[in-house]
């Protein structure tokens, strides 16, 4: 998907470079070698070219698990590791439930997009919704189709995932759900992404409850649909 960013001249996938480049840093810090000092500078998202153009198949798939809008779910990403003594927050998760509570009353196709699944996860959530949702999960098998996916979605209710950043790179926005302590991404504070505008976030608080995000997204979804 990179190489097909008008920008990016050459990929090598493997650390055995032709040539010994001049200039070597992580993508990361490309905004302060920039002089990038404030949100104001961020640029808008990288987009990904043609992915919109040929759907056919995935809104074909779509309809046969029911009529829009679609909404699609992730609970849980990232991995739990330790670093020495420091703990690094790469895991990021929320109870099936909280989500399938919230979209219990929402008139929508519900796609669950999660990652490997448990099955006891799939029985929670449906169990919970008070209806059918729909594994989609083996989309995550496959990038392109994943994009093509998210393209087609109505809503995207998830925590931080590679889903989130797809979503925004096909010109969609998403609902994260934040857990505390936040990644630098989602920042410490405020209620939308600098990074993806449009994109709402709603924070765990410090003592580790949803209450009052909950509630917002609640109210925000209500709104929506």
């Amino acid at each position: 998907m990179i190489t097909r960013l008008a920008f990016i001249d050459q990929v090598v996938v493997s650390q055995n470079l032709p040539i010994k480049p001049d200039l070597t840093f992580s993508v990361a810090d490309l905004p302060f070698l920039m002089g990038m000092k404030s949100i104001a500078e961020i640029p808008p998202p990288v987009f990904f070219p043609g992915v919109a153009e040929d759907r056919s198949m995935i809104l074909g798939e779509l309809v046969d698990y029911g009529p829009p809008p679609y909404v699609g779910v992730t609970w849980r990403a990232g991995t739990k590791t330790f670093r020495r003594t420091r703990f690094l927050y790469l895991h990021k998760e929320v109870s099936p439930e909280v989500i399938a509570l919230l979209l219990k009353d929402i008139d929508a196709t519900i796609l669950i997009l999660q990652r490997n699944p448990t099955r006891s996860e799939l029985n929670e959530f449906d169990e919970h919704l008070g209806r059918k949702a729909h594994d989609l999960s083996r989309f995550n098998q496959d990038l392109d189709n994943m994009a093509k996916l998210l393209a087609s979605l109505d809503e995207y209710i998830a925590v931080s995932n590679t889903n989130v950043h797809l979503r925004a790179a096909v010109g969609k926005t998403s609902r994260v759900l934040v857990p505390f302590p936040p990644e630098w991404r989602w920042m410490d504070t405020g209620t939308d992404s600098p990074w993806y505008p449009g994109t709402a976030l709603y924070r765990q608080s410090m003592s580790g409850d949803w209450t009052e995000s909950v509630r917002r997204l609640k109210d925000d979804l209500a709104t929506q649909f």
